[in-house]
């Protein structure tokens, strides 16, 4: 092989990987902002004023402005550059985050909460459509499946550690923290991130995927859309997968972002750290 093409090759690894690791992380913020409240029920009541039952509302704007906007994503992503689309996502999702610490009543951090599940929402179809274009199709199931582990970073460290972070710096600071640092991988994104290798000059990945979606004309781009919707509807598989993911998910999420942390703490007597890193 020769030397400049092995270079070319060593160039496009390290991008990749790169590229990988912010897109992780990118996941990882997001599943954080999905269960932090869990663990700070008790002092966010206390200085918005509520009762902790009301806490439950707060946490559950995230899912259905989460929900609003994925039939959206789910057709945008595919014609416009996903890099941009997470990028700009984080950076609205860390903001809400920041406000909710910053916030002074329930109205205020249910505002910033939908802000939250608006910017998360995006995330995760997009990265998916990154992973397609950069990884080798037969590879897939693999390069996600270590996303989805070191995504769950973000849901340990919404655990245990922010149960920590809460007690020593209170937890306004440490939802600061965090939209800080998301924040920051965003604007990483926005600038090394793109969803196509092709457009670094790389060669296609895979060779059915050697088009740029960005680069399409609008024409071509709406036939793919009206395709695309069709494809789904008529998708009977899929809509088994739908009707499985409504009746699971709900208790899941609820139980793992609020209730079952509260429970321990609460019914068993745990404290905030112990029930922290029990979950």
């Amino acid at each position: 092989i020769p030397k400049e093409q092995k270079e070319h090759n060593m160039k496009f690894q390290i991008h990749r990987m790169s590229l990988y690791i912010l897109l992780s992380l990118s996941y990882a913020i997001c599943l954080f902002f999905r269960s932090c409240p869990s663990m700070v029920a008790d002092k966010m009541a206390i200085d918005y004023g509520v009762d902790k039952s009301d806490i439950g509302i707060f946490t559950s704007i995230y899912f259905y402005t989460y929900a609003i906007i994925q039939p959206f994503v789910g057709l945008f992503v595919d014609v416009a550059e996903p890099g941009y689309i997470i990028g700009i996502s984080l950076i609205i999702g860390s903001v809400g985050n920041f406000v909710c610490g910053a916030g002074k009543s329930m109205l205020i951090g249910c505002i910033a909460r939908a802000f939250v599940g608006i910017g998360c929402g995006p995330v995760y179809v997009s990265v998916n459509r990154c992973l397609v274009n950069w990884f080798e199709v037969h590879s897939y199931a693999f390069v996600l499946g270590v996303v989805h582990a070191i995504g769950s970073l973000g849901y340990l460290v919404a655990q245990g550690p922010l149960a920590s972070m809460a007690n020593h710096f209170g937890w306004r600071k440490s939802f600061y923290s965090v939209g800080g640092v998301g924040v920051l991988i965003g604007i990483l994104v926005l600038v090394f991130v793109r969803g196509n290798p092709v457009v670094y000059k790389y060669k296609p990945v895979n060779k059915a995927l050697d088009k740029n979606a960005p680069d399409t004309p609008f024409k071509e781009k709406l036939h793919i859309l009206i395709l695309n919707i069709k494809t789904v509807i008529i998708s009977f598989p899929l809509w088994l997968c739908i009707l499985y993911s409504i009746f699971t998910n709900g208790p899941f999420y609820v139980i793992n972002g609020m209730w079952g942390t509260q429970y321990l703490i609460d019914v068993l007597g745990y404290s905030d750290q112990k029930a922290g890193n029990s979950m």
